[in-house]
């Protein structure tokens, strides 16, 4: 992890080198200007070793930035603006700080004063035992995986493109369709993928969901459709465009329970109830995850 050790000031690699944070099952890595850098891991969060009393300095964050847009903030106004940073190896960089408005919208973040750098996992094999859940009669179903944030869900998602696209003894490989907003599932750098999707995958990256999905089906002819977060008007209807086009979904969104789902706006209408036939509910107890599966009617199967 070299390349995140050079993203922090000089001044502070030796102790974090030394400290061989990055040796641990990291998860964010939060620096907030005048507090201690804090190390979150599925376990808990804790100091780094050496620097427990350190506060960082706005010129801290400034350096930070810096290394990190690799000296060139203002071409990365538009990554700015989402709230976030894309590194090579997909990891990101939250941010946030003063904004700068722009009509109804924002410009641009200055000073950034607030960075969370979460890293990207590619837990190989996560999603195996959850594939055959998925499907009935040969057909895999329009799956909804849910989780509290950093519960795992586009981690797992990750791993069953991954699985569906390469194909093995089990499921022949197929064709896979991204729609990355976010840069979140394969963690794009300039178009490219930097985290293994599969090779029968194709990926629009930075695209808003609902206006991707429909580019998707109408170009790439996907078998499976894939995408982060979804929750608006417009993501369900462009979900139901995919279905009526063939396409299997498998979509994730911020959920710490079933009756937490049941009760948010969009499962009051009927229609939206209908589009998912899978429900995966990811659980975190004391950095061990697990999952329930629930078909179409909540009864749950395993």
């Amino acid at each position: 992890m070299e390349q995140m050790i050079q993203l922090f000031p000089l001044h502070l690699r030796k102790e974090i080198n030394d400290s061989r944070i990055f040796e641990k099952e990291i998860e964010e890595i939060r620096i907030r200007v005048a507090q201690p850098l804090i190390v979150i891991t599925g376990k808990g969060e804790y100091k780094i070793p050496g620097l427990e009393n350190y506060r960082m300095t706005k010129e801290d964050l400034s350096q930070m930035v810096s290394y990190i847009s690799q000296c060139s903030i203002y071409a990365f106004d538009d990554e700015i603006q989402k709230g976030f940073l894309t590194l090579q190896g997909g990891h990101r960089v939250g941010i946030a700080g003063q904004v700068v408005p722009e009509g109804k919208g924002v410009r641009t973040i200055r000073p950034i004063t607030y960075l969370n750098i979460r890293i990207a996992h590619q837990v190989y094999g996560c999603a195996r035992d959850l594939v055959s859940w998925l499907q009935s009669e040969g057909r895999f179903k329009n799956t909804l995986i849910l989780s509290p944030p950093g519960g795992g869900k586009t981690t797992m998602l990750r791993d069953l493109v991954r699985i569906l696209s390469d194909g093995d003894r089990r499921y022949p490989g197929m064709k896979v369709g991204i729609v990355d907003e976010r840069s979140e599932i394969a963690g794009c750098r300039n178009g490219v993928p930097q985290n293994d999707v599969g090779i029968r995958t194709d990926v629009l990256d930075g695209c808003p969901k609902a206006e991707g999905m429909m580019m998707l089906v109408r170009s790439m002819s996907p078998e499976i459709l894939a995408v982060d977060e979804i929750g608006t008007k417009e993501d369900f209807e462009a979900v139901t465009y995919a279905l009526n086009c063939g396409c299997a979904v498998f979509a994730t969104m911020h959920c710490s329970t079933i009756q937490e789902l049941m009760d948010k706006p969009f499962w009051k209408d009927p229609v939206n109830r209908q589009l998912f036939s899978r429900y995966v509910l990811l659980k975190n107890l004391r950095g061990n995850r697990t999952f329930q599966v629930y078909d179409e009617g909540m009864v749950q199967l395993c």
